[in-house]
């Protein structure tokens, strides 16, 4: 049974006159981008909401067993949420959740919930200042419920999976590659003549040409090497922090690379 705890301030009478910004109840859905330990029985969860943007809240857990226990929160679960909000507390409390739909396959499947975990904090960098966006939020929402499914292509989907979110996020990489112009700048976001210390390699520039080109289906399909596959990750995280403010490499990289 998840018990949900928070703190009080105790007011006196002149001051709950002047609140001006008391506590509100509302309910969303919700994408969990952060889960982290804040006691041995309680922790911190990063949500991307679809109604307010990017909000974090405090869960605990009862000891003891219960036959009503919830499924546990999961890293890019999809929830149904009822949680209080207030901008005077940077940490809310949550009051109920349930799972829009709980995962097929994700936490089932060792490579796809590396992947989940790796765009997990990708999807948390780039939505951690958002009041709201309901079209990143569906972006996410499509994604992942996409990614749950899928039984083919799991290994190039994270790579196709940044490719799109460059795209909504406004630097897309623009395809003007050809035989004469082989190598992928970073900084242009465009292929170009001559390689010099600004671009990928020619190897990984026409796996970005791929990638930039052909539908998730078809760039499921793409035959790339374990090591390719590797050195395109790591260009385009190259290209994210080049090109969004802010962005932080993702800490799961390097058991990501393990994992994949």
């Amino acid at each position: 049974m998840i018990i949900l705890t928070t703190s009080f301030t105790i007011n006196s009478p002149e001051k709950k006159k002047n609140q001006s910004n008391p506590s509100m109840l509302y309910t969303s859905e919700a994408i969990v981008l952060k889960i982290l330990k804040y006691s041995e029985n309680s922790s911190i969860i990063h949500l991307f909401t679809l109604k307010y943007g990017h909000q974090v809240v405090l869960t605990s857990r009862k000891s003891g067993k219960s036959k009503h226990t919830k499924p546990p929160i999961m890293p890019l679960a999809i929830l149904e949420i009822e949680s209080y909000l207030s901008n005077k507390k940077e940490i809310q409390r949550l009051k109920d959740y349930a799972y829009v739909s709980p995962f097929q396959s994700i936490p089932f499947h060792p490579a796809k919930n590396a992947i989940a975990l790796f765009l997990s904090e990708i999807y948390w960098t780039c939505s951690n200042k958002e009041d709201t966006n309901p079209t990143l939020y569906d972006f996410f929402k499509t994604s992942i419920s996409y990614f749950d499914i899928i039984e083919d292509g799991i290994p190039n989907f994270h790579l196709k999976n940044l490719i799109d979110l460059s795209r909504l996020l406004g630097f897309s990489p623009v395809n003007n590659y050809s035989d004469s112009r082989p190598y992928f700048n970073f900084h242009h976001g465009s292929f170009q003549v001559l390689e010099n210390s600004e671009t990928c390699n020619a190897h990984v520039s026409f796996y970005f040409s791929e990638l930039i080109t052909k539908s998730m289906e078809h760039a499921s399909t793409l035959k790339i090497e374990a090591k390719s596959r590797s050195a395109i990750l790591d260009d385009l995280l190259v290209y994210f922090k080049i090109h969004m403010s802010g962005f932080k490499m993702p800490k799961s990289i390097d058991v990501f690379r393990e994992m994949m």
